[in-house]
């Protein structure tokens, strides 16, 4: 299923360090169908973006919902208010299945039931000192078929509590673990998860060698993937330029033809001026 996942196609990729997961979130949603799908600490939105058009490339009626601590404007950096206005405007496209809660984790734990959530992301850079307490927050909103992500767990090697937390996590239940931008974990936390799903990760962990080629294919795939919507992006860009370049090119055109009208008309005043006057000196 993982590999099929390169067929899959998304109209628009925020740019960060997520991006070269979204391969693997593609086929994720595709596997799993989740029917709630909530974020915890986003930014750029890359992957947020990310799930909804998974999603309605695969026909499913899935809710997104985004948290984060973000206050008010005036609270935000240039460049992070940047990201953040950029990830609202291209989310308002699926704004009839998207929703945003700006407030601490306990105030939007609050805000669903138990159960009702099926994949929660989570920035585990972010959260990295508290990390445990998040997801102990959270745990009792997921589903029978709930799923953890967590980005950011490349941080584990400067950050002990990361690290350690993550090693409590993959070992007492199945996951996956992607070391390419900024790393990626998943833990299957519900007790009826995708067959599929839990097949990769028993596979995966019985056999280093097969991991090793995991890793490495997933990273290529990962380049690839980024390099495809760099150029892709470029190429847009071009397109856009040309179009806009042809616009003032058929306008330039239109204001020659009126200028010249403009000027023919002026000789023609002209020319009835000279008329008119010397039929006035033959009077």
């Amino acid at each position: 299923f993982f590999i099929s996942s390169t067929e899959r196609e998304i109209k628009t990729l925020l740019p960060s360090d997520w991006a070269g997961h979204v391969p693997f979130l593609l086929a994720l949603t595709s596997l799993i169908k989740p029917r709630r799908y909530v974020e915890l600490g986003y930014s750029h939105g890359t992957s947020f973006l990310a799930f909804l058009q998974a999603a309605q490339t695969a026909g499913l009626q899935s809710e997104a919902i985004a948290v984060s601590p973000l206050k008010a404007a005036d609270d935000l950096e240039e460049d992070t208010l940047k990201a953040f206005n950029s990830f609202r405007f291209a989310a308002s496209w699926f704004r009839d299945r998207s929703g945003f809660l700006l407030m601490d984790q306990t105030q939007a734990a609050d805000r669903f039931e138990a159960n009702s959530i099926d994949l929660i992301n989570v920035n585990a850079s972010r959260y990295a000192s508290n990390l445990d307490e998040v997801l102990l927050l959270w745990k009792p909103k997921l589903t029978r078929q709930g799923v953890v992500l967590l980005h950011g767990i490349g941080a584990k090697t400067s950050n002990s509590q990361l690290g350690e937390t993550w090693d409590r996590l993959r070992n007492q239940n199945p996951s996956l673990e992607f070391s390419h931008d900024g790393g990626l974990g998943l833990v299957c936390y519900g007790s009826d998860v995708c067959s599929a799903l839990l097949r990769m990760s028993q596979t995966l962990a019985s056999n280093r060698h097969r991991y090793a080629v995991f890793q490495k294919a997933t990273a290529d795939q990962a380049s690839a993937f980024k390099e495809m919507h760099v150029k892709q992006h470029a190429l847009e860009q071009m397109e856009l330029r040309l179009a806009v370049c042809a616009v003032a090119s058929a306008h330039v055109k239109q204001a020659r033809k009126e200028l010249a009208a403009a000027k023919a008309r002026l000789d023609a005043v002209r020319v009835s001026m000279q008329d008119e006057v010397a039929k006035a000196a033959l009077t």
